[in-house]
């Protein structure tokens, strides 16, 4: 959800119905790729509402001194998608982490 509310309309076919809702928070930080092309990476990050993250980016995945950041955020809600443009190298990791 990306409001404050969502509008579910209920089962007419059903004598009663139950529904529960609950806020999903991702801690530690995931991180989905959710391209479909490599000329614009777009990732989903799920993390704390309110809190501080940061994408950062490596083609080594034993050397991680050396990743760098991409983008800095705070989620305003418990996910946001990041736009990270396109893929510079064969082969990129990605992390979410939290500043």
């Amino acid at each position: 959800m990306t409001n404050f509310y969502e509008v579910f309309a209920a089962s007419a076919s059903l004598p009663q119905v139950f529904y529960r809702a609950f806020e999903f928070s991702a801690n530690p930080p995931m991180l989905e790729l959710n391209s479909s092309a490599p000329s614009n990476l777009v990732m989903l990050v799920y993390g704390q509402k309110g809190s501080n993250y940061a994408i950062i980016s490596g083609t080594n995945l034993l050397n991680t001194t050396s990743w760098s950041p991409i983008v800095g955020f705070t989620l305003t809600n418990s996910f946001q998608f990041i736009n990270a443009g396109v893929a510079t190298n064969r082969m990129q990791f990605f992390r979410a982490r939290q500043q």
